[in-house]
């Protein structure tokens, strides 16, 4: 079993890295370093 990391890293290297990282660990464990975030989605739909 992968050794867990009790922070988050700074940045990841590749997508992979980050990957390999969330597959070992559950976000509810860095509930206390995540932050809120405000995004705007437009999704748009495709009809046939």
């Amino acid at each position: 079993m992968t050794k867990k990391s009790k922070q988050i890293p700074e940045e990841f290297k590749t997508y992979e890295e980050a990957a390999g990282f969330w597959d070992t660990h559950e976000s509810t464990d860095f509930l206390d370093e995540l932050e809120d975030v405000k995004m705007k989605v437009d999704i748009k739909i495709l009809q046939k």
